[in-house]
């Protein structure tokens, strides 16, 4: 009889130690699953702006040509291909086109740091057009953008009809709090790559 008690006890003890493992495993398990919660929960941080104004260039990402991006800000030289970064702003990227980068999206984009107040002017140029395919539409967008949030100054599409084409798409003036100046919008033409001197 002893024996038969021992041998219980034992079987009890072993099964209390089996039932505490797998509470344990559970609660670890579930602890790791609200971590997880919480993790998937949590909102994404703010993406820190990266400029107060922004200029982007589109063309046909089928399209075999190099179109150029330029933009002058008040008081700086013209960005553009030759010039990537002014005293405010910067060309990203010279995108030259499917013959040079095959997974191009035929994008470029300019960034300004800040957005002093003045005028501006924003040109689009057929450098080169390796297959001849004219038109090509071009399509440009400008933000302004802030703590408080972003909001678009412009959309502009034109054509380029002819290989060294530069067209004026936007001239605008801003304020001191970044507004666009009443009456100033248009699209008056100026040379920012070939008027360089």
């Amino acid at each position: 009889m002893p024996r038969f008690r021992q041998n219980t006890e034992s079987i009890g003890f072993s099964w209390a130690y089996r039932d505490l493992l797998t509470a344990l495993l559970v609660a670890f398990i579930a602890m790791a699953a609200l971590a997880l919660v919480a993790v998937v929960q949590k909102p994404n941080p703010k993406i820190a702006i990266q400029g107060n104004l922004i200029f982007a260039m589109h063309w046909n990402p089928r399209s075999n040509s190099d179109i150029d991006l330029w933009v002058k800000s008040p008081g700086d030289e013209p960005v553009g291909f030759m010039r990537l970064s002014g005293m405010n702003c910067n060309l990203l990227r010279d995108d030259l086109g499917r013959r040079h980068d095959p997974s191009s999206e035929n994008e470029e984009m300019t960034v300004c740091r800040g957005a002093p107040a003045g005028a501006y002017a924003v040109n689009v140029m057929a450098y080169d057009v390796y297959d001849h395919h004219f038109p090509i539409n071009v399509s440009v967008e400008g933000f302004y953008s802030n703590a408080a949030g972003s909001k678009r100054i412009f959309r502009k599409s034109t054509q380029l009809t002819y290989q060294g084409q530069e067209v004026t798409v936007a001239r605008f003036q801003l304020a001191k709090d970044g507004a666009l100046k009443a009456g100033s919008f248009n699209d008056i033409p100026i040379l920012l790559f070939r008027g360089r001197k």
